[in-house]
């Protein structure tokens, strides 16, 4: 079985869709900024997170880069 894309397609997409860091003062990511304190207030170091129904993955991805040592894993 051939592959439809490579994991150099995904990286360069997501990289133009990482805000870094979120900013506090857009409305629109209220709720990303929430759970970002709330999963980063639980210590993410070497955990296994899963989001289901996570879209585009954009919040998990951006964690993902900050948590290198952590598995991130998106299901839509």
């Amino acid at each position: 079985m051939s592959r439809l894309t490579t994991p150099e397609f995904w990286d360069n997409l997501y990289e133009g869709w990482l805000p870094d860091p979120f900013d506090p003062t857009n409305w629109r990511e209220y709720v990303s900024i929430q759970l970002v304190q709330l999963l980063t207030s639980l210590g993410l170091a070497g955990k296994r997170v899963l989001e289901v129904g996570g879209g585009d993955a954009r919040l998990l991805a951006w964690l993902a880069k900050q948590h290198p040592t952590s598995k991130f894993v998106v299901l839509d």
